[in-house]
């Protein structure tokens, strides 16, 4: 709290004149005019808790509102010229007080309303002064008291003039270094996250939560755009994300039109009708992410309280924004390119290279804590003669096909991938044969559904199917190169015992094979 805080000048004024009018009003007591002290005690009292403590009177009273300012200069004058009356005029040492209005005034109001008050100070004073006069000193004294005070007035709103100017141009240098601070640990935070190869999800929450944690703000929410012009929520702060994914494609809706703008929208409250219970309107924030090539998305903060997000923080917040999406584009092409770098664009799976990867970390695995894992080889048959037939375009979807029915069936531990061509391989850790077996059985039935909805594929003779291969290892001693030379070899007799089965290799236990040939396929 500074020095021109408005609820420290507020109270600082309730004190001086409450103790002025308490001691004004023992004194007065003191020379038998008990009622009138009495009465002035208990009104500057009331007075000074109407506009210092009731709320709606203190807020008003700490705008920056030159009418309200001299509105209660003008009353505290009367009240200070009240006391001072009441304890013998222009003997009085309570005169001093004078030199309070002024000196509100000159924190509180501008150089000419500062004028004002003086000129007020001047007039009450000189009224007490002459109203006096007539019992006790001559009008001479009475005006050398008023130049006085004249001058020494004009001296005090200088003085105070100039400290104000100094305190407000330090308070401003203060907040500029302040949000320049804030706005610099950001964006290195953000920064520092996306070029440690942290995930895009990862980044968007520590810039969300770095924009909360500055503006004071509840909630809000991280939503970048998809497909060229939908927004997707990707990250959000406090309750109600489902709520935010439902309106922020709504037509007209804050954000799109921050986006549209590429502007920051500032909202009184938040708008829709989802609130959490026992929220106030508050207000909202939307802030675009932009970056050279243009929007990537919009940020978006909630307040319970209109009062917290200030001007300051929006500008806070567009300047952030403005460094920090770059830092979020880099990530999101970071992870466009290891999706190209790792995936077949055909089928959605993985290619040959990533696959393999996948098959030695989970050998690797296996190996070291002992566990099972069995690996599938799947290659189409007569695709071919599809290409020849119905040309490669239908040939493409047939593929397309089985990457879907494989991203269905597979578990989120389950990796698949397209080892050239026709052929594929699928790794599954902490599976045994049987297991393996059920899962060809799946896979293979569900391929013959999507196929049937393939029209293109009627008029060719030879109908698609799959033949697949399968390797396993109980304990992990078979290594990678051993379980996929294996699973392809079971795979190479699958096809040869006329296509459309599925092979065990040997390293499956007698146990295995036998809850495999329950499934009514097993061969090799």
């Amino acid at each position: 709290m500074h020095l021109l805080d408005p609820r420290r000048i507020r109270v600082t004024r309730g004190l001086v004149l409450l103790s002025a009018a308490a001691l004004a009003g023992l004194q007065a007591a003191g020379e038998g005019r008990g009622a009138a002290g009495l009465a002035l005690a208990l009104g500057t009292g009331l007075y000074v808790c109407l506009t210092a403590l009731l709320p709606v009177v203190a807020r008003a009273v700490d705008r920056d509102d030159s009418q309200h300012q001299i509105a209660l200069t003008a009353v505290d004058m009367l009240v200070i010229t009240a006391i001072v009356w009441l304890t013998g005029g222009v003997q009085s040492e309570y005169f001093l007080l004078y030199y309070w209005p002024v000196v509100y005034a000159a924190l509180r109001l501008n150089a000419r309303d500062g004028i004002a008050a003086t000129a007020l100070v001047v007039v009450l004073y000189v009224f007490v002064t002459v109203a006096d006069d007539t019992q006790r000193v001559i009008v001479t004294s009475a005006g050398l008291r008023a130049l006085s005070v004249v001058v020494s007035a004009a001296i005090m709103m200088t003085f105070f003039g100039i400290l104000r100017r100094e305190v407000r141009a330090y308070e401003n240098l203060r907040e500029s270094l302040h949000n320049a601070l804030r706005t610099v640990s950001a964006v290195y935070d953000v920064a520092h996250a996306a070029n440690t190869g942290a995930g895009l999800s990862s980044v968007l929450s520590i810039l969300l939560d770095q924009a909360a944690l500055a503006t004071g703000a509840d909630r809000g929410y991280i939503a970048l755009i998809e497909d060229g012009q939908r927004l997707e929520v990707a990250a959000t702060l406090g309750p109600g994300a489902e709520a935010h994914q439902a309106r922020v494609n709504e037509p007209g809706s804050p954000a799109r039109e921050a986006v549209a703008r590429q502007a920051p929208v500032d909202c009184p409250a938040e708008p829709g009708r989802a609130r959490p219970e026992g929220w106030a309107a508050g207000r909202s924030v939307y802030v675009p992410l932009i970056t050279p090539g243009g929007p990537i998305g919009v940020l978006a903060l909630f307040s319970r309280s209109a009062r917290r997000l200030r001007r300051s923080h929006v500008e806070f917040l567009q300047t952030l924004s403005l460094e920090a999406a770059t830092a979020v584009e880099n990530v999101q092409l970071r992870g466009k390119l290891h999706l190209l770098a790792t995936t077949d664009h055909l089928t959605g799976l993985f290619n040959r290279r990533e696959a393999e990867r996948h098959l030695a970390t989970e050998s690797e695995r296996a190996r070291r804590y002992r566990r099972p894992l069995t690996v599938l080889m799947v290659d189409l048959d007569n695709l071919k003669d599809v290409n020849d037939r119905c040309g490669h375009a239908v040939g493409d979807q047939v593929l397309a096909a089985l990457g879907r029915v494989l991203k269905a069936e597979l578990r989120s531990s389950d990796s698949a991938g397209r080892m050239g061509g026709d052929e594929f391989l699928v790794v599954l850790p902490e599976v045994g044969a049987s297991g393996g077996m059920a899962l060809a059985n799946r896979v293979t039935a569900r391929f013959g559904q999507e196929l049937a909805v393939l029209g293109s594929l009627v008029e060719t003779g030879s109908p698609v199917g799959m033949s697949v291969g399968l390797a396993y290892t109980e304990d992990g001693a078979l290594g990678a190169p051993q379980l996929l030379s294996q699973a392809d070899q079971a795979l190479y007799e699958a096809k040869r015992a006329g296509k459309g089965r599925i092979g065990a290799a040997p390293s499956c236990s007698p146990r295995e094979l036998a809850a495999a040939a329950a499934h009514g396929q097993a061969g090799g």
